[in-house]
């Protein structure tokens, strides 16, 4: 861990990048405000309020370290989910406390993987314990999953990152372990294994020579509270022998990892050129000089959301202590954060599924100084509302409903999520009319998107949306969905 630790002190995740330092990349909000941008990130380990030590990392090989750091240049730096979900930067504040508990968590994957719960005694010193929830069942040679190709199941134990993936019935695809799959240290330098696991990198397809998988899931970024790290999708090319991710330079010299984009992301945030998704993928497997017969079978399918399709058994949720109950899909992970030291106070609790994609998020915050993020960034755009429903839960001032809300900016660009509205709101107005934060009493105001951000090409994909499972399931969550106030702790 010396080489690992040391290469991290000595790294730059901007390394190659013509700007001047890190970049944050938090997305606007759908209706035009800015989240909270932390300048200062702890993780919940065992430090003391002033100890301001090295943190441990992410405990990856150095090589993968690398190609986090060096994924920057392909212009692919994701520092929130790769699957349609954007509020994953890590907590403000000196300290937090974190605890996660999962069902079965592999959803259409057919497996279930073990599960750990995790507590902090206290918001100022973290202790961390862990218990079994579910009995493991992964096979450590095949892993059923729903595939385009003509295969049945995943090899070696494989996890799928989409409903779709495409795995083609080769000797090559075949072999693809995400345990042993070389990546370089540099260009032309040499190879180490990745050491991967197919749960922290599930894979996306594989055919014509080439295998795809996610560099870090959702959950791992969220988990290790991981700030300006590269979330792409990184690919491997078969030599004759093995599969190989290698390092490429671009046209200024930069060195990075062979990787592309996320579709979803694509869509929901597109480049100052506003090409669309399919067009920019093109460019990036184009300019990495990467040809297959159908792209999609490698990088995954154009569309609005990689989310699992399959019905699920729901349980409950225990998350009080970050002020929310209610029901949860067994196939979920819960991870549930408090900050409490900085202000304002910040509760966040994510619902991750089979994936490791965030399903649902949550976050309270608790401040008597609100004005910072309660303003609204872009007056000028407007909202329409589908598909709202009644909900139990009510705010300070008014009864709730659940709705996708689809939000047009200035330029005319539509952006939608499933957001908490207050029950009263007309089917369409000005964006700013709908607040960004509902408020609770007693200074506390929680975040009202709960699943974003979809970009939707035609009015028959928001149909199929709002007929799909992952709408029904963000329906049942926040009909079940209970507040409980921090000053009630």
């Amino acid at each position: 861990m010396d080489r690992i630790e040391e290469l991290m002190k000595n790294s730059d995740p901007a390394r190659g990048i013509p700007t001047p330092g890190p970049l944050n990349l938090e997305p606007p909000r759908p209706d035009g405000s800015q989240g909270f941008i932390p300048t200062f990130v702890e993780t919940a380990d065992q430090a003391t309020d002033t100890d301001y030590g090295p943190k441990s990392w992410y405990k990856k090989p150095a090589v993968w370290i690398a190609a986090v750091a060096a994924a920057a240049v392909v212009g692919t730096v994701w520092v929130f989910n790769p699957f349609g979900l954007n509020n994953t930067n890590p907590l403000p504040g000196d300290n937090s406390s974190v605890s996660s508990t999962s069902g079965a968590a592999s959803g259409d994957a057919g497996t279930k993987s073990s599960s750990t719960r995790s507590t902090n005694s206290n918001s100022s010193s973290s202790a961390s314990s862990s218990e079994p929830a579910s009995s493991a069942s992964t096979s450590s040679t095949t892993s059923s999953a729903t595939t385009g190709g003509s295969v049945n199941a995943l090899p070696n134990g494989l996890l799928p990152a989409h409903p779709s993936v495409y795995w083609e019935d080769s000797a090559q695809c075949r072999a693809f372990n995400i345990g042993s799959v070389l990546v370089e240290s540099s260009y032309q330098g040499e190879a180490e294994p990745l050491n991967g696991s197919p749960e922290d990198n599930p894979v996306v397809g594989c055919v014509d020579g080439y295998a795809t998988y996610v560099g870090l899931t959702d959950k791992v970024y969220f988990e290790q509270e991981l700030q300006d790290v590269a979330l792409v999708i990184y690919v491997a090319e078969w030599d004759g022998e093995e599969w190989v991710v290698k390092y490429r330079q671009n046209a200024d010299g930069g060195e990075y990892l062979t990787s592309v984009g996320f579709y979803p992301e694509f869509r929901s945030f597109p480049d100052a050129d506003a090409q669309s998704a399919e067009e920019r993928m093109n460019v990036q497997l184009a300019t990495q000089e990467i040809s297959v017969s159908d792209p999609e079978q490698l990088v995954g399918p154009n569309t609005a959301t990689w989310a699992p399709q399959v019905e699920g058994v729901w349980e409950e949720l225990e998350a009080s202590k970050q002020g929310f109950t209610g029901e949860m899909r067994n196939d979920w992970t819960l991870v549930a954060k408090t900050n409490a030291v900085r202000d304002p106070k910040v509760d966040s609790v994510r619902l991750f599924d089979a994936y490791g994609a965030t399903a649902i998020q949550l976050e309270r915050w608790t401040t008597s100084s609100p004005d910072d993020f309660l303003q609204c960034n872009d007056p000028a755009a407007i909202y329409l509302l589908h598909d709202k429903q009644q909900i139990d839960l009510r705010g300070e001032d008014d009864a709730l409903s659940v709705a996708l809300v689809t939000t047009t900016d200035v330029f005319g660009r539509e952006t939608s999520a499933v957001r908490l509205i207050p029950s009263s709101a007309p089917s369409t107005g000005k964006a700013c009319d709908l607040p960004a934060f509902i408020s609770f009493g007693n200074d506390e105001y929680v975040d009202s998107i709960i699943r974003p951000t979809y970009v939707f090409e035609s009015e028959g994909e928001q149909e199929e949306f709002l007929a799909s499972v992952e709408w029904t399931d963000s329906v049942q969550f926040a009909k079940s969905l209970a507040y409980v106030s921090g000053s009630a702790q």
